[in-house]
């Protein structure tokens, strides 16, 4: 089969996610051509992993479309993912590639807000899937949900299934669209953590035997780091370190935010150990995980999943995180650790110092169930998912191709 693999992202998991769904297609015998960003990484990255399967292979430069214009935001969002379809498809009608199915890495970038499924229907003439990450929607009571839900894009007759990471929604997904949905394991790279590191080296003299509270990952304003800093300023004189690193993702936090997050970094207090540069790969990102003792997921207003309470289980880390939603459900199913409400800085503050006492964090951990949760989202899950769904696929429907608005919706956008 000749799978075509998309992603136009490339910052936190992409990469990873991208690259395993490529690797396991190829051992499985398909025949694989990736649409992503970073063709030359991608390529490195398989000719390494499987170089068995390296001439069935082909990686194609596909970037995401940036409308640089806040005036227009709400009418961007709208119509962007049209144009990144046709800008998908005509990639495709370039390179003279006809796959079998389309299976979209990040799926949330290229579904619609309204009408989805009949625009994709009139303007795509493939079989389309892919990894919904983000079903924020579905996390909402129904009252709360909009009156057109982007979910109705996998109505389009051309969908095959869908895949999701977060098992919260799969059911409800699945009834109301009518396909099958089926979960992804949440899975992480378990390379080697790199102990040479500078950073790491850094943390082991500054933190003193301190215990280690760490955000890591590229750091934006809705993974809680303004709430982890305030804490950190009241928590000087206990027996906790804070590390802050990865790279500032600034345009998420507002002036104010940032203004406060330069003069803290400028302070340099004791307690805290600041790394606001690029983590460059899986081994450093792993080793900054191995060298915390509590992992910080104090997310705000986010419905998903986080593969970092994967790698947490893999390094028998204990989490402090967000409660509720998918993360907080996870945390107290497989008893990783300690949920709060993220609004609650006092709350946040009263289970940190919970975590700090070593009788309470050496319970925790010891009952914690990081071989389950590593188990459930293991990548080796991946091959067998991915045949039992490929098995299924439906040959092409050829749909709407007679009509004369698909003609000439497909003229307009260069198809």
């Amino acid at each position: 089969m000749k799978i075509a693999v998309i992603d136009t992202h490339t910052s936190g998991h992409h990469f990873i996610y991208t690259a395993h769904f490529c690797k396991v297609l190829l051992e499985l015998g398909h025949e694989v051509h990736a649409f992503y960003p970073d063709t030359r990484s991608l390529s490195t990255w398989v000719s390494a992993n499987c170089p068995q399967r390296e001439a069935s292979f082909t990686a194609i430069e596909q970037n995401d479309i940036d409308f640089r214009s806040n005036r227009f935001k709400s009418y961007i969002s709208l119509v962007k993912p049209v144009f990144k379809w046709a800008r998908l498809l005509r990639t495709l009608k370039r390179e003279n590639i006809q796959p079998d199915l389309l299976f979209f890495a990040y799926l949330d970038s290229f579904i619609f807000l309204k009408f989805g499924n009949f625009l994709i229907d009139l303007i795509c003439p493939f079989n389309w899937s892919g990894l919904y990450i983000m079903a924020s929607q579905r996390r909402l009571p129904l009252a709360s949900r909009p009156l057109h839900s982007r979910d109705e894009t996998f109505r389009s007759k051309r969908c095959n299934f869908a895949a999701v990471l977060d098992e919260g929604i799969s059911a409800d997904l699945a009834a109301d669209c009518k396909i099958p949905v089926i979960r992804f394991p949440d899975f992480a790279d378990a390379t080697h953590p790199d102990m040479d590191f500078i950073a790491i080296q850094d943390i082991k003299v500054k933190a003193k035997q301190r215990h280690v509270i760490g955000i890591v990952g590229t750091l934006a304003a809705r993974k809680g780091m303004i709430t982890l800093l305030h804490a950190s300023e009241k928590l000087v004189n206990s027996n906790l370190f804070f590390v802050f690193a990865g790279p500032l993702s600034e345009q998420t936090f507002t002036a104010a935010e940032m203004n406060y997050i330069t003069e803290l970094q400028e302070k340099s207090p004791e307690n805290c150990y600041f790394y606001f540069n690029p983590i460059l790969n899986e081994s450093e990102f792993n080793a900054l995980i191995y060298a915390c003792d509590v992992i910080f997921l104090g997310y705000t207003e986010f419905f998903g999943s986080s593969n970092l309470l994967t790698k947490a289980a893999i390094f028998k880390k204990i989490v402090l995180a967000s409660e509720d939603y998918c993360i907080g459900e996870r945390v107290e199913r497989y008893q990783l650790g300690e949920v709060f409400d993220p609004d609650d800085l006092d709350q946040c503050i009263t289970k940190l110092l919970h975590l700090a006492k070593k009788d309470y964090y050496q319970r925790v951990h010891s009952n914690a169930l990081f071989q389950q949760l590593e188990q459930d989202h293991n990548l080796a899950k991946l091959p067998e998912i991915f045949e039992i769904l490929l098995n299924n696929i439906q040959p092409v429907k050829r749909i709407g191709q007679h009509f004369e608005l698909s003609k000439n919706i497909k003229s307009y956008l260069g198809l």
